[in-house]
């Protein structure tokens, strides 16, 4: 009796313990992992709660992850080790796992066989820049390990072509259109619009290449292009109204004399350069995620070769909106002032009368132009 008593403790003893002297063999996995992956890599996210989830299970485990469309030294670091273990130029994507002496490719890969990868292996060392052809490994599919590669020349068109109904591109295009309202001759048309396209240009391109990081503040795009939707709706509302109506708003004389110099200046070369500039700044925060990271590829040192010139690209189909604007209002400018000179029979006179009612009709098109984008601003 007292034997089967004893008998019965020491299986209870080995149960007890078996668990946790199995628990203790796990934590002790010291096995060192090299892990790379990219922040705009969706197939990466499945390996890296993956990862983190093995690293929660063996405390001990060694993971140095290093993100590579980012940081320019971690994607240099990648291609020595997918060189050093032999991998060929077409098998290569990330996420990529290297270990001493293998490597696994692809979020299947890695979520299915690391932990019986670290299981099997007895040596901790990290991996080496020496492990030869002789190296092992899993060929999945994964994402491209260069970012630019992801970057496409659609999707950046796109992209781009997307920017250019943003509200705050709109809130630009109404500006543009407010200025180019005040034109005289086509060849002020023309000047007037290449000073504004070119501070928008200018704008966005500083940008991109790291200054005024102040102006990712969504708050900033916001306000701004409410603010000139509502002035666009009261004064293409005004303009409108006056179109149909005797009745005109009057303002003080000194008022009067105030505003028409501060048009003076904002209608001059140089004030029409600094509007684009200045309110291009604050739209910034409405550009696309391809834009941004092209942004952060420059600032970071990535490839700045490649990345410059898509990001040029990028800022010149996001300005053939203003481009269209403009090259629109010339193409009616000239077309109001042929009708004026083909009236047959005319004296100077009656000329000069049609080209005020020719005028008169472009100023109520441009009013009711703004009026309704200026509602569509307001209220988007």
């Amino acid at each position: 009796m007292m034997s089967t008593k004893i008998t019965t403790v020491l299986i209870l003893a080995i149960l007890l313990v078996f668990p946790t002297a199995l628990a203790l063999e796990d934590g002790l996995q010291t096995d060192c992992l090299y892990y790379f992956y990219g922040k705009e890599c969706e197939d990466c996210e499945v390996a890296s709660a993956s990862l983190l989830a093995l690293q929660i299970k063996y405390p001990n485990l060694r993971i140095e992850k290093h993100e590579v469309y980012r940081n320019f030294k971690n994607f240099e670091m990648m291609k020595a080790y997918f060189e050093a273990y032999g991998i060929e130029e077409d098998s290569r994507s990330i996420p990529v796992l290297f270990s001493k002496g293998s490597y696994l490719i692809g979020s299947k890969a890695i979520t299915s066989l690391v932990e019986e990868g670290i299981k099997n292996n007895d040596d901790p060392s990290c991996p080496e820049l020496s492990a030869g052809k002789t190296a092992v490994g899993i060929l999945g599919q994964g994402q491209p390990p260069n970012v630019l590669k992801t970057l496409t020349f659609s999707l950046v068109t796109g992209q781009a072509l997307q920017n250019m109904f943003a509200p705050g591109m709109l809130a630009l295009l109404l500006i543009l259109l407010a200025i180019l309202s005040a034109t005289k001759t086509e060849e002020e048309i023309v000047k007037t619009s290449a000073l504004y396209i070119l501070g928008v240009f200018l704008a966005y391109l500083l940008f991109g290449v790291g200054l005024w990081p102040f102006f990712y503040d969504s708050q900033l795009h916001y306000f701004f292009y409410k603010i000139v939707g509502f002035a666009a709706l009261l004064f293409g509302l005004a303009g409108v109204q006056s179109f149909f109506t005797a009745w005109e708003l009057v303002m003080p004389s000194s008022i009067r004399v105030q505003v028409k110099e501060v048009l003076r200046y904002a209608l001059s070369p140089l004030g029409v350069f600094v509007l684009g500039l200045v309110g291009g700044m604050f739209t910034l925060a409405g550009v696309s995620q391809s834009f941004y990271l092209l942004r952060d590829l420059f600032i970071g040192n990535f490839m700045r070769g490649m990345v410059l010139p898509l990001m040029i690209y990028y800022i010149a189909v996001a300005m053939l909106i203003f481009i269209g604007l403009a090259a629109a209002f010339h193409l009616l400018r000239s077309m109001m002032e042929h009708a004026v000179e083909t009236q047959e029979a005319s004296s100077d006179a009656k000329r000069e009368r049609w080209r005020k009612h020719y005028q008169r009709v472009l100023t109520f098109c441009v009013r009711s132009t703004l009026f309704v984008l200026g509602i569509v601003l307001v209220f988007v």
